[in-house]
């Protein structure tokens, strides 16, 4: 009595166990395994695919398509590493912690009605009222 491929059987109810595996089969049937939920790809089935390629593209194509899957993957490759290399860089710029601002203590004499030096407030170096000087003197 056979029941089917074991990867047609549906996942026993419940969470994936540890390493994301899942229990397979009927329960109390003894051919409970556990699978991973990441499918694994073997050497058999990689030469299906490449035979199956073969089998599309042709001989004559092969080489350049592998020749174009390696440069993509190369490109990929390149920016991984530059993105990651940003991303490093950012958080190892960022700040840890937001310092205040240093504060200038007040002055003891009480006032006055000039601004302290590097307040950020500037005062008019001339009157805007005051025509301007002649040009030609």
């Amino acid at each position: 009595m056979t029941t089917g491929p074991l990867w047609r059987t549906r996942p026993a109810a419940g969470p994936p166990g540890p390493g994301g595996t899942i229990r397979t089969g009927a329960p109390g049937s003894g051919r409970a395994r556990l699978r991973s939920a990441m499918p694994q790809i073997g050497p058999l089935e990689i030469a299906v695919v490449l035979l199956v390629a073969l089998l599309v593209f042709g001989p004559n194509r092969m080489p350049e398509l592998a020749r174009q899957a390696g440069r993509a993957m190369r490109e990929l490759r390149r920016i991984q590493q530059n993105l990651r290399a940003d991303l490093h860089e950012f958080v190892a710029d960022e700040p840890t912690g937001a310092a205040p601002a240093p504060t200038l203590p007040p002055k003891a004499d009480g006032g006055g009605d000039e601004p302290e030096e590097g307040t950020g407030i500037a005062e008019p170096e001339e009157d805007p009222s005051d025509p301007p000087p002649p040009v030609g003197a």
